[in-house]
């Protein structure tokens, strides 16, 4: 008598075991080197997991070369820092999500095996190619989500956790990053409607930025970062294309004709001319993230879009070096129904599960990590759209 047990029903073990490798070993293969690490630029893992939740967000500085002090010949030098002060702490968000291999894709491949009576190379393909497929869009939805941390943090100094970021998860969680009252201006190039000011100088206040927090603030400006639909409408403002066709040929008459030189430029070289003039290279963020939602209206799933990185601010950053990801260890207990792996050095664990009441084969992610920054205190940010 053939006994259809779990082992029977499962799919993943068939497919792992034409390969002859474990779990674990079939992660670490596949996906090595497409996830190599994060594209969070300026955060890197920070290279200790804790074990709780509450993280703390320690002050830096951006790498300076402080000089030596004087001493006398016999006295010892003082200790340099190098650890900041607490500027606060928080609870770090917890990611999870997981794929289904349901009762109709169990069903379709039994029927192969049945009318064929092996499990082909044909069939252990079919199952590689599910299991790579949700494994990929697991750890890749973790990438992306790490991404619009960082974007947000940058951006906003803060990161929010509302119904339009996490339609299907907890909402109404603020973590608020400490950015200094005083670091934060407005000047409205734009009315609240979108419309443009009249009398604007949207070059002259880049640079006068730039200029006040390096020779009055005494921060070091690294780079300035700008969401690319902020970037595209600035570029496009007649005073921007006037400055710019004077700083292109500073022997130009007219306000005439240094318009039409503006209109003449090409993109790539309208960003150099505005870096030399402002002083400072711009990185200009054009991403988009994608959540999942479900619309109760027409009782289907839709994917909307989100700028991960806000509009209408321009970020001054010190250092190329912001901040950190920090993470939390995860906790895994042992269960021999179910299959474990981990990645990003164990910060993000994936099992594999068989629930044999709803007959699905289960593959879901778990991690717990924030993008945190740390010179906060030396970050600037010009608001450009009037608020009121």
């Amino acid at each position: 008598m053939e006994v259809r047990d779990r082992e029977f029903y499962d799919l993943i073990a068939r497919g792992l075991e034409n390969n002859g490798i474990s779990f674990q070993e079939y992660i670490d293969e596949m996906f090595a080197e497409k996830y190599n690490k994060p594209e969070t630029p300026g955060f890197d893992w920070e290279p200790d997991m804790q074990d709780d939740f509450e993280f703390k967000q320690i002050s830096a500085t951006a790498r300076v070369y402080t000089m030596a002090t004087y001493v006398d010949f016999d006295s010892p030098g003082p200790v340099k820092h190098t650890e900041g002060f607490e500027l606060g702490s928080d609870k770090m968000p917890r990611m999870k999500h997981e794929f289904n291999i349901d009762e109709a894709k169990i069903r379709l491949h039994m029927q192969a095996l049945q009318q064929f009576g092996v499990f082909s190379e044909r069939m252990a393909q079919s199952i590689e190619n599910l299991l790579f497929e949700s494994s990929d869009m697991l750890l890749g939805g973790n990438y992306n989500s790490l991404k619009f941390q960082r974007h947000q943090a940058v951006s906003k100094g803060q990161f929010d956790i509302i119904a339009e970021n996490n339609p299907q998860g907890i909402t109404g969680v603020s973590i608020d990053f400490h950015v200094p009252g005083k670091n934060r201006w407005e000047i409205a190039w734009w009315k609240k409607d979108g419309t443009l000011n009249t009398g604007i100088k949207p070059l002259e206040d880049l640079k006068d930025r730039v200029t006040y927090i390096r020779q009055t603030c005494y921060a070091p400006v690294d780079h300035i970062e700008v969401n690319k639909i902020t970037w595209d409408k600035f570029i496009m403002i007649p005073a921007v294309r006037q400055s710019l066709g004077y700083i292109k040929n500073p022997l130009v008459t007219t306000a005439d004709a240094a318009v039409q030189i503006g209109v003449s430029l090409l993109d790539d070289e309208m960003k150099v001319l505005v870096e030399k003039y402002v002083g400072a290279p711009i990185t200009i963020i054009d991403s988009v993230s994608v959540v999942e939602k479900f619309d109760k209206k027409t009782r289907t799933v839709t994917t909307p879009t989100l700028q991960s990185f806000d509009e209408n601010v321009f970020v001054f950053i010190p250092s190329s070096r912001i901040g950190t990801i920090k993470a939390v260890t995860p906790i895994v207990i042992n269960d021999s129904a179910a299959r474990i792996a981990f990645y990003d050095e164990g910060r993000t664990v994936i099992t594999q599960t068989f629930d044999a009441y709803n007959k699905v084969q289960k593959i879901s992610s778990e991690l717990t990590a924030l993008c945190v920054p740390n010179v906060v205190r030396q970050m600037y940010y010009l608001t450009v759209k009037a608020s009121k």
